[in-house]
């Protein structure tokens, strides 16, 4: 296994885990929610968990492997690069369009913001398990 491939397992890992635990703790479940400082706070705990976490493993994985990680990236890997961004940036650009459309349900601007976020970490999701598994695929 690479270190890119190892480097897209860590993120994808780590952004499914930390997205779970927002969403389940602090996402709301309503589309009219109200606005909060704590909402914010765990949000910016996310990220701070989420960038700690993978920098700690991919510290690890590099003292490991330390050849490993210091080759060039190949032509094989710019191309699952590319194609794991093509297909990730369809799935945010339809889930954010999705997620704007539910002001016709009700949502109001915090309820949309949410849901905008939560497209995001969706679409980055998609991104590195697109990449994983075309890891795995050999292409």
């Amino acid at each position: 296994m690479s270190f890119r491939e190892k480097s897209a397992w860590i993120i994808l890992v780590t952004l499914v885990v930390v997205t779970l635990t927002y969403v389940l703790h602090i996402f709301p479940h309503t589309l009219t929610p109200e606005p909060s400082g704590a909402r914010f706070h765990m949000l910016a705990v996310s990220i701070i968990a989420f960038v700690v976490i993978v920098v700690i493993a991919h510290v690890i994985v590099a003292i490991l492997s330390p050849r490993d990680a210091k080759t060039p990236t190949d032509e094989r890997e710019r191309l699952i690069e590319l194609k794991s961004t093509a297909i990730s940036s369809y799935v945010y650009a339809f889930l954010s369009l999705a997620s704007i459309a539910t002001i016709h349900l009700g949502a109001n601007q915090f309820g949309v913001a949410y849901l905008v976020t939560l497209s995001f970490a969706l679409g980055e999701i998609v991104n590195y398990a697109t990449r994983v598994i075309l890891y795995r695929r050999g292409r």
